[in-house]
């Protein structure tokens, strides 16, 4: 596997994206966007996160994969950088540097995916639904590239409704207060709050998920108002057991992650 360019979309060191292409040669590429998670915290990078072994395979069908770092939360006793709005402008700006990416690259920009774990499944959903996001906002964007389809695999697609997350407080610290206190950023940060119905939304999340509760999906639902959901709910699988190099990677969770991106892809 290897890297056909590191593009910075910003000027901050953790502004860029890494761009893999398929060997084999086509006219024009559709491309996943796969983004990491880890609570939003700065020690979780796009090097060392699990989600990176899911772009052999996804290069394998033919893909080109992005696969997007950006700005994210300093240690627990210190937040002065990153968070909100940071974090999703940075997705948002690294989705729409794909405009240039295309004047290089054969990039279809009519067939782009959003794929993210855990945190990154939040982002993945957020980055897709940006059309519905109020104009007052600091997360409006006049123009966001669309993205085709999207899906959350094990996601915290609920941010209003955290408790229900192994560590609760990384919601209020990543948007900067509870919901009672800003709940106008939950209004605008919250992929179950800004959800678009136009936009196909996959969801893989496995039920015996200790870290992002399952229950998050039936948030997400509710708040949504979602009627057309294809969800799997891997009723054995954990938080990180359908990616490889996990400790409790189980390669029929993997198996089943990869069958129903296919299932994203093809319908």
């Amino acid at each position: 596997m290897k890297r056909c360019e590191r593009y910075f979309y910003g000027e901050d060191n953790s502004q860029f994206g890494d761009l893999y292409l398929p060997q084999r040669n086509q006219e024009l590429l559709s491309v996943i966007v796969l983004i990491h998670g880890g609570y939003w915290k700065q020690t979780h990078t796009l090097d060392s996160y699990l989600t990176s072994s899911l772009i052999p395979p996804l290069l394998q069908k033919g893909f080109a994969v992005w696969n997007i770092e950006y700005r994210r939360m300093e240690a627990e006793d210190e937040n002065t950088r990153a968070a909100w709005p940071a974090v999703f402008t940075d997705v948002a700006s690294a989705v729409d540097s794909l405009r240039d990416l295309s004047s290089k690259y054969p990039i279809n920009l009519d067939r782009i995916y959003s794929i993210g774990h855990s945190a990154g499944g939040c982002l993945a959903l957020w980055a897709a639904y940006r059309r519905n996001i109020h104009h007052c906002s600091a997360l409006y964007t006049t123009s966001p590239v669309r993205i085709y389809k999207a899906m959350s695999v094990a996601g915290v697609i609920s941010l209003t409704h955290g408790d229900d997350l192994c560590q609760p407080q990384q919601v209020k610290r990543l948007i900067g207060g509870t919901y009672s206190e800003v709940f106008h950023r939950y209004c605008n940060s919250d992929p179950a709050a800004v959800y678009d119905s136009e936009i196909p939304t996959f969801i893989y999340h496995g039920g015996a998920d200790e870290t992002v509760n399952p229950s998050q999906v039936d948030h997400f639902r509710a708040t949504s108002g979602a009627q057309q959901l294809c969800i799997m709910m891997e009723r054995e699988a954990d938080h990180f057991s359908m990616l490889p190099e996990s400790e409790s990677f189980q390669v029929d969770h993997y198996h089943s992650l990869l069958h129903f991106i296919d299932q994203m892809i093809d319908s």
